[in-house]
């Protein structure tokens, strides 16, 4: 292991095989890593397999390479292709390794890590993070989520996703702790129920999509079982209800900028649900002046790629797309998107919590444009929700306002937090 990144992955590190519940070590594991290149360079790593994925990456990086991770195949806008010395598919039919020895200088610019954002809200953008940053953060995520080298981080989200691969591969590997992907977010909860005794916490990262399907018919969990809600829109009813009837939920707020993670709600204090806590002791946040845009300075802060993966200055400052507002308490609110509009005394937040008794479990997601307030939901309402929901409006918006009120479901599969794309939503 290269002493620059000997905190990456530590020995105790282990892949939990769901189907078989038999766990591999990385030292295993990592012997068929297929990279088979002497000098280190950059590696462009995609697949559906999320295990060979998480392990292909890590002894990369342990090597000494610099990772990207292309944006999803379901994105819209796809970037130019990189100047890679491989190309690795992660598949379950295998590997598959493509070598460009043209490419085995790696780019200036001190990056170990490159993560791309959703492209939902446009062009996906491409940032890198050193091995530095990487380790300050799963050292954030290990005290906030207070997990050891016996305890399980499980999920159905792809191991290159943002949020699965720093908050769950990365930790995992850094406390020396198991990791699990499981191929169908409905058999999340049962697969914990299986292991609970295993392990002394388990942490279950998701998002909106995977929430709802793990929720439906859920039991009461153990004490030491987490959920990590992804960023969901969830309103305070159903963070509240969850907490009681299934397990603990915390939610976080972060961008791909910052590495996924600048603020966490890490207490017991009933007035912080439906917050995202405050910031890490060293992070800076601030609101904007005319519009309360969310503005935040991290140590985590990664550089700009270009296409040919040419890092740009790291920004003192990074402005988001979301808006919010701080809560007596300290905590940080976030109330909607940049685009949103204020209407009627009501930001899309202040809607969700309104409506949060008609969705229970449910997520959704608060659009406020042009005088008119679309609630878009992962699955088609029935006739008297949706005239719920309109009355829980109404009865909250202020006087004389003749707010126009849509319940709408997209077409698409996946309602990604407030990243759904606005065009597909009518």
């Amino acid at each position: 292991m290269r002493s620059d990144n000997q905190h990456l992955v530590a020995d105790s590190f282990r892949l939990l095989d769901p189907r078989q519940d038999v766990f591999r070590s990385f030292a295993q594991l990592r012997l068929t890593s297929p990279h088979g290149v002497a000098q280190p360079a950059t590696a462009m790593v995609t697949g559906s397999d999320s295990s060979s994925l998480a392990v292909t990456s890590l002894d990369l990086l342990d090597n000494g390479w610099s990772v990207i991770f292309p944006p999803s195949l379901t994105t819209r806008a796809q970037l130019p292709v990189a100047p890679c010395a491989l190309r690795i598919d992660c598949s379950a039919d295998g590997t598959v390794v493509r070598r460009f020895p043209q490419h085995l200088s790696r780019p200036p610019g001190g990056w170990n890590v490159a993560m791309c954002t959703s492209g939902t809200t446009g062009r996906p953008r491409i940032f890198g993070f050193s091995t530095e940053q990487l380790n300050s953060v799963t050292t954030h995520y290990r005290r906030l989520y207070r997990v050891s080298q016996h305890s399980l981080f499980v999920t159905a989200l792809p191991s290159a996703h943002n949020l699965a691969f720093v908050a769950g591969v990365c930790t995992a590997a850094a406390a020396g702790a198991s990791f699990a992907h499981i191929d169908a977010a409905a058999d999340l909860l049962r697969s914990v129920e299986r292991w609970d005794k295993m392990f002394d916490r388990i942490v279950i990262l998701a998002n909106p999509v995977m929430l709802e399907q793990m929720l439906h018919g859920a039991r009461k969990q153990r004490d030491h079982v987490t959920i990590d809600s992804g960023g969901a829109p969830l309103s305070r009813t159903a963070i509240a209800a969850i907490r009681t009837h299934v397990c603990d939920i915390r939610e976080g707020y972060g961008t791909t900028e910052t590495l996924s993670l600048t603020h966490f709600d890490e207490g017991d204090d009933p007035a912080a649900i439906g917050t995202v806590g405050k910031p890490l002791g060293c992070v800076s946040c601030r609101l904007g002046k005319s519009r309360p845009t969310v503005e935040v300075s991290s140590p985590m802060s990664g550089v700009s790629l270009s296409a040919d993966l040419q890092a740009g200055q790291r920004p003192q400052w990074i402005r988001t797309g979301d808006l919010g507002e701080w809560t007596v308490e300290g905590n940080l609110r976030v109330v909607g998107r940049e685009q949103d509009e204020i209407i009627g005394g009501l930001w899309p937040r202040d809607v969700l919590d309104a409506i949060g008794p008609v969705l229970g479990y449910r997520t959704a997601l608060v659009i406020q444009e042009a005088q008119t307030i679309r609630v878009v939901t992962h699955h088609s309402l029935g006739a008297d929700e949706r005239q719920s929901i309109e009355l829980l409006i109404r009865e909250r918006l202020d006087e004389g306002c003749a707010a126009k009120i849509t319940c709408t479901t997209p077409q698409h599969e996946l309602l990604y937090s407030a990243k759904l794309p606005r065009p597909q939503t009518a």
